[in-house]
């Protein structure tokens, strides 16, 4: 990327990051670690998983599809090993 003719350093080049800051409750931690840095793919896979072994899963919590398919209460994780086990 090249700064533009207006600037004074011509041909110099800039590397642009984007970072996103997230808070994210404790209680919440885990699963987010693991939507935030997985890739969409990965992401999908997870919830197609947790969808055929009776949960749902997402950047917030993972919870037990009750037999009408509405999810419970969410499960307590303390861990990423939590959300695979």
């Amino acid at each position: 990327l090249q700064k533009s003719d207006d600037d004074d350093d011509e041909g110099e080049e800039y590397l642009h990051r984007r970072i996103d800051i997230r808070l994210i409750p404790k209680d919440q931690y885990y699963c987010g670690v693991l939507y935030f840095t997985g890739s969409d793919i990965f992401n999908k896979n997870m919830r197609t998983h947790a969808l055929e072994k009776g949960f749902t899963l997402n950047e917030y919590t993972i919870r037990p599809l009750g037999v009408t398919g509405v999810a419970g209460e969410p499960l307590l994780v303390d861990s990423e090993r939590d959300i695979f086990d």
